[in-house]
């Protein structure tokens, strides 16, 4: 994924899956020091969860952008350059569905 791209995809089986059985689907993006990011996820079909693992190893995580709101945000600026993973997932396990991830 590129800065500024939006991504349409879906969560199913067949899918990686973390360590409580949600599945996950990863993308990567290039970033450099101190660069801010925004990285939205939302999806009509599941609770999201959102997994920011930046190239220094330091990981960032949300589950829902505000109270009553399912949808995951997570704004940061990058602690080193490289290449940087997203993780999209839900919150809960063995759940299926489409989302859209965006990257600015």
């Amino acid at each position: 994924i590129n800065i500024g791209q939006t991504v349409n995809g879906s969560l199913g089986p067949g899918d990686p899956t973390r360590q409580n059985g949600a599945h996950f689907d990863e993308y990567t993006f290039n970033g450099f020091n101190n660069q801010l990011v925004r990285i939205t996820l939302t999806s009509p079909a599941f609770d999201t969860f959102l997994i920011l693992i930046e190239s220094s190893g330091t990981v960032t995580e949300n589950d829902d952008m505000a109270q009553g709101n399912l949808n995951s945000f997570i704004q940061r600026t990058l602690s080193g350059a490289g290449t940087h993973r997203i993780r999209v997932s839900s919150f809960h396990p063995n759940v299926q569905g489409n989302y859209t991830l965006r990257l600015e």
